[in-house]
């Protein structure tokens, strides 16, 4: 989502207080990414990307075309991508600057604030890569990733381990990238969805959808609406509107203050 309540889409950008698209584009993109404080967002195309931001001006970048995966940076200033052929490559938006490392093979990335930092899921738990020297270091977690969220301060990663689907019920596990240490794991549906730069993580055990403070991870977490299972969650910084992705379709839901703030 972007700031505002604007949620990046395939085919533009929905404007979910005026209803209607403010941006589009065609032929629809295969792959968005946003930034977690919603002030940019990254979309690939086969042999480019285009860096969204606030204002919604678009800049393209042109990447190699086995490129599979896209991330940025929470600050936005920073892409990082995964291709078979380059392995990984770090890209200043501003300047263009580029700087390619060879990876272990991974699948899904996120960026820590700055770009100093990418986490990769692989099939044997998420590294750690620095993007100034290329050194990777396990986070401790020895599972396949399914999926990743990332808070918008960059501190707070969670982690979905094992599913075969979606809507699997998997380990999750909640990692402090700054302190280097993980919480416990719980079950939940995919990897959920940080709000609050970071205070709350939105997630769904299969039958409920609930949230979990993040300073205190092992407290029982806020129940929401028990009659949500989204197979995606996507919510924006202020954490009053959450887009909830049921295979192809979505649906708005408004959280209540209190829900959040017990």
């Amino acid at each position: 989502m972007l700031s505002g309540h604007r949620f990046v889409a395939e085919n533009g950008v929905f404007d979910l207080d005026d209803e209607r698209f403010s941006l589009t584009w065609d032929p629809p993109r295969s792959l968005v990414r946003g930034t977690p404080d919603a002030r940019h967002a990254v979309t690939l195309e086969p042999s480019s990307l285009s860096v969204i931001d606030d204002a919604l001006t678009m800049t393209s970048l042109p990447i190699a075309s086995d490129v599979y995966e896209v991330a940025m940076a929470p600050d936005g200033a920073t892409v990082v991508t995964l291709a078979l052929g380059a392995g990984l490559e770090r890209i200043d938006v501003a300047t263009g600057n580029r700087v390619a490392f060879d990876v272990p093979g991974s699948h899904l990335l996120a960026v820590a604030q700055g770009g100093a930092r990418a986490y990769l899921g692989t099939s044997s738990g998420v590294l750690a890569v620095d993007l100034a020297s290329g050194e990777s270091t396990p986070l401790g977690l020895d599972a396949s990733i399914r999926s990743m969220a990332q808070s918008a301060d960059g501190r707070w990663l969670a982690a979905s381990t094992d599913a075969v689907d979606d809507r699997d019920p998997s380990p999750l596990v909640l990692f402090d990238t700054t302190r280097g240490t993980a919480a416990p794991p719980f079950t939940a549906v995919g990897p959920g969805a940080f709000t609050d730069e970071g205070r709350w993580l939105l997630w769904s055990d299969g039958t409920t959808f609930q949230a979990t403070r993040t300073s205190a991870p092992s407290a029982t977490p806020v129940s929401i609406a028990p009659e949500l299972l989204p197979a995606g969650v996507f919510a924006s910084p202020d954490g009053e509107v959450v887009v909830l992705a049921y295979g192809a379709d979505l649906h708005v839901y408004c959280l209540p203050e209190s829900s959040l703030h017990p």
